[in-house]
C-alpha cells in the first residue's frame, strides 16, 4: 500500500466521501483541499471522464468525474457535491464526488487487500477495503486513479491535461 499513511499507532487517516451511496476513502496526505463544485471550462478532445478544467487561485486544475472514471452510473450534481483536489507528482487534479463525509482514522487491522474477484473491472483503482462502524469503505489508490495507463483506453486523450496541470 504505497498510498497509505500510518500514524504512530498504526492507523490510517482518510478523507471519506460518497459516490452513488457507497463510501470511498483517499489517504489524507494526497488531498490538497476540498472545494464546492463549480462550473468547469470544457476542453475539446478531452477524455470522457474529464469534465474540463477550473482556475484554482491561478492554477489550471483538470477535473475528473470520478463516477465516470469508476464506471458508476451518472447523476446530476447537488448542493452537497464537492471537488476533492488531490496532488500527485506535483500536479493538482480535482475529483468530483457526491458528498464528503469527513476525515476518518482507521486501525490498519481493519484494512483488507482488495480482491479482484469481488471488485470487478475497476479493481486496479482500489488498494483495499475497510470497515468503520457499520460501513464498508472502498480505499482508492490516487496514483493509479490518475495514471493514464491504468485508466480506460479512451482516457489517453487526457494525458496532456493530467500530466501538464502543474
Amino acid at each position: 500500500m504505497a498510498d497509505d499513511v500510518e500514524t504512530a499507532a498504526g492507523e490510517l487517516k482518510l478523507v471519506a466521501f460518497r459516490l452513488a451511496g457507497e463510501l470511498f476513502g483517499i489517504t489524507i496526505t494526497k488531498v490538497s483541499e476540498i472545494i464546492l463544485a463549480r462550473t468547469v471550462t470544457h476542453v475539446p478532445g478531452a477524455a470522457p471522464d474529464i469534465d474540463g478544467v477550473i482556475n484554482l487561485r491561478g492554477r489550471i486544475v483538470p477535473i475528473v468525474n470520478l463516477r465516470r472514471r469508476l464506471r458508476i452510473d451518472a447523476a446530476e450534481g447537488t448542493e452537497k457535491s464537492r471537488i476533492v483536489v488531490v496532488e500527485e507528482d506535483g500536479s493538482l487534479v480535482g475529483l468530483v464526488v457526491d458528498t464528503v463525509t469527513g476525515v476518518l482514522t482507521l486501525p490498519k487491522s481493519k484494512i483488507e487487500i482488495a480482491s479482484e474477484l469481488a471488485l470487478g473491472v475497476e479493481s486496479c483503482f482500489v488498494y483495499g477495503m475497510a470497515t468503520s462502524a457499520d460501513s464498508l469503505i472502498i480505499l482508492l489508490n490516487v496514483e493509479r486513479l490518475l495514471n493514464i495507463e491504468t485508466a480506460a483506453p479512451a482516457d489517453a486523450a487526457a494525458d496532456g491535461i493530467l500530466r501538464n496541470a502543474a
